[in-house]
């Protein structure tokens, strides 16, 4: 069992226990061979956090959102034919994101914040139609889920101005994925791009766990 020492402050613990296993992924195992120690590697972060949310916040919501991606995380490292599983399970952690987030909020609005996610992800998702061939239209219904989350976290309460910059920098992640998977064919190039998805990912969920955390 590990112990927090007693000199360190919990959230900083929680910190670095992230950032470690993100890191031993994103050096030792990004672009490895599909094996269990690399799906381990790369489900754990996610992992870790949704316990984390359960322990600063006991937020079920939140780490029941964390946990699914988790999933999603553990079906992407598999194999291609892994890809609908993945995406359906990181849709569904999108929708509970958006139950999260209703909790949290006064009311429905919408304002130019909302117009601006929908225009992006309209323009992107167009862009991506003829790409993405036969996943298109899973592709499609997962742009308007995380537009929907996206557009809904823009009402959120000044206080959860992190989690806000964390939903965007997860919107950010999940474009680079696609253009990476469905647009670029030269290797280097995607090399580049995995290194990108994976950091703006861990930094876009950390960012949503410490800004409802915080904002207690």
């Amino acid at each position: 069992m590990i112990e927090v020492p007693n000199t360190m402050p919990v959230h900083l613990f929680a910190a670095i226990m992230v950032a470690a296993s993100a890191t031993i992924y994103g050096f030792g195992y990004l672009h490895r061979e599909i094996s269990f120690a690399r799906s381990f590697w790369k489900t754990l972060p996610a992992l870790m956090m949704a316990g984390f949310a359960m322990y600063f916040r006991d937020s079920p919501l939140l780490a029941a959102a964390m946990l699914l991606c988790a999933l999603g995380d553990y079906f992407l490292s598999r194999a291609q034919y892994r890809f609908i599983p993945g995406l359906i399970a990181f849709l569904a952690g999108h929708i509970v994101y958006i139950a999260l987030f209703g909790r949290l909020i006064s009311g429905l609005t919408f304002d130019w914040t909302m117009a601006l996610i929908i225009l992006y992800s309209g323009i992107f998702a167009a862009y991506l139609w003829r790409a993405a061939r036969q996943y298109r239209w899973p592709v499609l219904a997962y742009i308007a889920v995380i537009t929907a989350m996206a557009g809904i976290s823009f009402m959120l309460p000044s206080a959860y101005f992190l989690t806000v910059m964390g939903v965007i920098v997860f919107v950010f992640s999940d474009s680079v994925l696609a253009v990476r998977m469905f647009v670029v064919r030269d290797q280097r190039v995607k090399l580049i791009l995995s290194w990108v998805v994976w950091v703006s990912y861990i930094a876009g969920q950390s960012l949503i766990l410490i800004g409802v955390v915080g904002a207690t």
